[in-house]
This record gives C-alpha cells, sequence and structure tokens, in this order.
C-alpha cells in the first residue's frame, strides 16, 4: 500500500480516488488564496495553487497528493458562487459558450522529488432558457461547487459536448493519479 497524503480538489475527487483503489495516509485541506494573479493564465493558475497547497503539508519523508480543480471562461476565473445572484451570472455567462475546466495533480514525494500532471476539458453548453436556469438554481447542485457546478445531476443536462478528461472535470484526472501513485517507491 503506497502511503501518502492527499489534498483534494473537491468531495468528488475523494470519491474518485477510492473508486479507483486508493485510501490516503490522511486528507488535509491547506488554506491558500485562490485569487487569480494580474495576467496569470490558468496552466501557471492551476500550478501555482496545487504546488503552493503541497508545499504547506510536505516535509521530508512525507509523500503529498495535491489535485485542484478550477474552471475558467476564456482567462477568467469562474469561482464558487456565494449566492443565487452569482450562480445566475454564471449560468448566463457559460449559456451557449465553451467554457474550460483545468485540473492539476501534484506529487511531492517523501525524497523532495516533484511530479505534475494536469488535464483540461472543455466544455460546450447549450443555450440555457430563464426557465432552466431557475430551476437549476432551484435545485441547490451549486451550492459549494467550483465553478458553479459538479460535473453530474441536473447540469449533465446542459451540456452539448465534452472534450477532455470526465473524471479531471468532476476534480481528479484517474488516469493521470494512478501513474503519479504508482511512481511513489
Amino acid at each position: 500500500m503506497k502511503e501518502f497524503v492527499f489534498i483534494p480538489s473537491n468531495e468528488s475527487s475523494i470519491k474518485l480516488l477510492k473508486e479507483i483503489g486508493y485510501k490516503p495516509s490522511s486528507v488535509e485541506n491547506p488554506s491558500i488564496d485562490l485569487s487569480l494573479r494580474k495576467k496569470e493564465t490558468p496552466v501557471f493558475y492551476i500550478d501555482r495553487i496545487t504546488k503552493g497547497k503541497t508545499e504547506m503539508i510536505w516535509k521530508e519523508g512525507l509523500n503529498v497528493l495535491t489535485a485542484h480543480k478550477s474552471v475558467f471562461v476564456g482567462r477568467r476565473l469562474i469561482g464558487i458562487p456565494q449566492n443565487e445572484e452569482e450562480i445566475r451570472q454564471i449560468l448566463k455567462l457559460y449559456t451557449g459558450r465553451n467554457h474550460t475546466v483545468y485540473t492539476s495533480v501534484f506529487l511531492k514525494r517523501a525524497d523532495g522529488t516533484e511530479s505534475k500532471r494536469r488535464t483540461l476539458t472543455r466544455i460546450k453548453m447549450k443555450n440555457l432558457s430563464p426557465q432552466e436556469i431557475d430551476e437549476f438554481i432551484t435545485s441547490k447542485q451549486w451550492i459549494g461547487e467550483i465553478g458553479g457546478y459538479e460535473f453530474s445531476g441536473l447540469f449533465q443536462a446542459f451540456i452539448i459536448k465534452t472534450v477532455g478528461s470526465w473524471t479531471g472535470a468532476k476534480g481528479l484526472p484517474c488516469y493521470e493519479v494512478k501513474n503519479l501513485i504508482n511512481s511513489i517507491k
């Protein structure tokens, strides 16, 4: 059994990790500033966040695996909506457009060596009617979710096309994670 501390992107990523047969020795959730820096690209952003969270926990002799999922419309970071007005604005932004889910996974091994992987998943959304937006808001499936949705539930009915990693869009790119965990000695 590979021993590692896991810093998840969300609850879905913990579930996915278990589904592919891994149980971390512990789960941590360090607090880090998730603000996008001026002129920072989505790739640099997610890599900075995963490495930053890892460094807060890592010490010699400890394997730390960190996942972070972020949603962008162009270069605009979509965070976790705090209220119904915010999710309404996010849904209006998504309607009839593409958005991208970037997921980064960072492993710092007990000996200090590091590896990272990332996926991006493009999501094409249908044009949402005011009634569909209201229905989704009423469902409360957006509460506490990065980008305003979990990649399941009612939101699935609004997706026309997905290109990329389905599990990455949920918060944990399983293929990449399995390879990283298997690299732990």
